[in-house]
């Protein structure tokens, strides 16, 4: 009902719900599924939006993936993003979780929870070794600590004793 009712002129585009792609939109191949999706759209393409409310505040971006109820975009002329659930996003190549603009590769707003090896360039490093910072830009690599057997050393300032100063 609705779908694709205005009078646009792109070509390609497919609306299934209400209002879908209601105005007059002049991209083409955008996908709208579900009540109001891609509402707003008048130009773009190869959007997808997936969901109840989903991508209906983007209006002129493209190449952009929304699965979810009201998963919006980050601005309403954005291109090349993805949003999952409002939970999961993706742009310029980066994930975020729980983040609306992720910088990293990886970019996790809250705890992280894994099983497994920590594998910084594929290797798992051995027992007792850590993990040392070879600067921005850079992968740590594991190494030995420097100190006692279980990597700490009683020790300190010149003229330290650690029987009375620890």
């Amino acid at each position: 009902y609705d779908a694709l009712h205005g009078s646009g002129t792109g070509a390609g585009n497919i609306g299934i719900g209400r209002n879908v792609m209601g105005g007059a939109v002049t991209g083409n191949y955008n996908v709208g599924l579900g009540y109001t999706s891609l509402s707003a759209l008048t130009a773009g393409v190869n959007n997808v939006a997936i969901g109840l409310n989903a991508g209906n505040n983007l209006t002129t971006g493209s190449n952009n993936i929304f699965i979810g109820a009201s998963a919006a975009a980050s601005a309403a002329g954005v291109s090349n993003e993805l949003n999952i659930g409002n939970w999961i996003y993706g742009a310029s190549g980066n994930i975020g979780i729980a983040t609306l603009t992720p910088t990293e590769k990886l970019d996790v707003n809250g705890n992280v929870r894994f099983s497994g090896a920590l594998m910084p360039n594929n290797a798992a490093g051995t027992a007792g070794q850590v993990l040392t910072s070879a600067g921005a830009g850079t992968s740590p690599t594991w190494t030995n600590p420097v100190g006692g057997s279980n990597g700490w050393a009683l020790t300190g300032n010149t003229a330290t004793v650690p029987a009375t100063n620890f």
